[in-house]
């Protein structure tokens, strides 16, 4: 609770509070838990919760799913594609599914240069996609 208060810098959220639990109910059975005892899946949800409650004109999420329960993944991933329909946001994300479901524009970097941009139906094409990063593209 003390986190999204913080967060929300005593300006009136009331609108964005709302939203930020119907992205995550499980924050309000947590309010009164310290966040350094949440899981990490509950950590990443304050995180977030905390920059959509700042209003900034951007949000940078850096690996959201990282180290995360399968089940945590897909509530993250929830949240980030209901985010991604009314903010901008520029995502570093290493799970495909992911970013094939909520973005507008792909870069690729290798070795901090820019060797792709454009459209996420890229990520549907498996042989670009093993020959771009190396994987395989499920």
């Amino acid at each position: 609770r003390e986190n999204l208060a913080l967060a929300a810098r005593g300006k009136d959220h009331g609108d964005a509070y709302k939203f930020v639990h119907s992205l995550f109910p499980e924050l309000d059975t947590r309010a009164g838990q310290r966040a350094g005892s949440l899981s990490g899946g509950q950590q990443q949800m304050v995180a977030i919760a905390r920059a959509l409650l700042n209003k900034n004109e951007i949000l940078l999420v850096d690996e959201p799913t990282k180290g995360l329960a399968p089940k945590l993944v897909t509530e993250v991933a929830d949240a980030l594609a209901a985010v991604a329909h009314e903010n901008t946001m520029l995502l570093v994300e290493q799970n495909l599914a992911l970013v094939k479901r909520i973005a507008e524009n792909v870069i690729v970097m290798d070795q901090g240069k820019v060797v792709f941009q454009g459209g996420p139906e890229v990520l549907h094409d498996e042989k670009w996609v093993h020959q771009m990063l190396g994987v395989g593209g499920k």
